[in-house]
């Protein structure tokens, strides 16, 4: 079997929520950005991380979901300056899920809180958004995160996801 790591990352919270995925991979695996990636041909599964932006996954995110994941094992897991138990998220992670090709087979998808830009914090808070003003009062709470407690549960979605493609 093997497996592909990939992930799509612009502060480093998806690389390190990748990362801590791919460490937890006990088979033939490799790991890769997004960018390198010009099809997902020769994988049996794949882990494919990236940040929500805009309340959802960014369009060249969407528009490789569309493109490549037919008929594809796909275990998303995705970044984002709120907390994980945040009511925003579920129409966030439901584009995420929406974004696959119909017949992708989504194995999980899982979400991390990751540290807010202090470019993104000043961009939300000069918006004339007033939800986006608020996103930039709350986003320095996201500092220090994914911390090691989201760390650990990346590692226990790889487990998990290896456990039922076993």
């Amino acid at each position: 079997m093997k497996v592909l790591v990939t992930y799509l990352s612009r502060t480093n919270n998806t690389r390190k929520i990748a990362q801590a995925i791919f460490e937890e991979i006990k088979t033939d695996k490799e790991f890769k950005k997004l960018d390198e990636i010009e099809n997902l041909n020769g994988y049996d599964i794949i882990f494919l991380g990236f940040p929500i932006e805009n309340f959802g996954p960014s369009d060249d995110v969407k528009v490789f979901l569309a493109n490549n994941t037919s008929n594809k094992r796909i275990a998303l897991f995705v970044t984002h300056g709120s907390p994980e138990f945040s009511d925003y998220l579920t129409p966030w992670l439901d584009q995420c899920r929406n974004a696959l090709d119909s017949s992708a087979e989504l194995l999980g998808l899982s979400n991390y809180q990751g540290e807010v830009a202090q470019r993104v914090i000043d961009s939300m808070s000069k918006s004339d958004n007033q939800m986006l003003r608020y996103f930039a009062k709350e986003s320095p709470k996201s500092k220090g995160q994914p911390d090691e407690k989201r760390i650990e549960s990346a590692k226990e979605f790889a487990r998990e996801i290896m456990k039922k493609v076993t």
